[in-house]
């Protein structure tokens, strides 16, 4: 009997453990890509006006292309949701806004991102 106890609190254990390994994983992963977007608003800030303008006349055709075609939109993760909320605070973002709602964008903002 004290042999099945000792394997269920190793078993706890591990679990625990893989469990703080695929936090720090969540984490970590969601860093990167903040940074890489923070990167990717640097480099953009030595392009041209002009060059922005056509980068982003691209960009909405695309995007609506895909909402013509309703393809289906895969869900907005941790990084994707703190650079939007940071950028809306930077540009008029109601009148941009194609894919979020305006009340999506809100709700990330007052959740401060917790998962409920």
């Amino acid at each position: 009997m004290n042999g099945l106890r000792v394997e269920g609190l190793e078993h706890d254990r591990v679990t625990s453990c893989a469990m703080l390994w695929s936090a720090f994983g969540r984490i970590v992963t969601t860093v990167l890509s903040v940074v890489t977007d923070v990167g990717r608003l640097a480099s953009r800030a030595l392009y041209s006006r002009a060059h922005l303008a056509a980068e982003n006349v691209f960009l909405r055709k695309q995007l609506a292309l895909s909402l013509e075609r309703q393809v289906k939109l895969r869900r907005a993760d941790d990084a994707t949701r703190m650079t939007l909320v940071v950028l809306s605070r930077f540009v008029d973002w109601r009148r941009l806004l194609t894919v979020v709602q305006a009340d999506t964008l809100i709700r990330w903002h007052l959740r401060s991102f917790r998962r409920s």
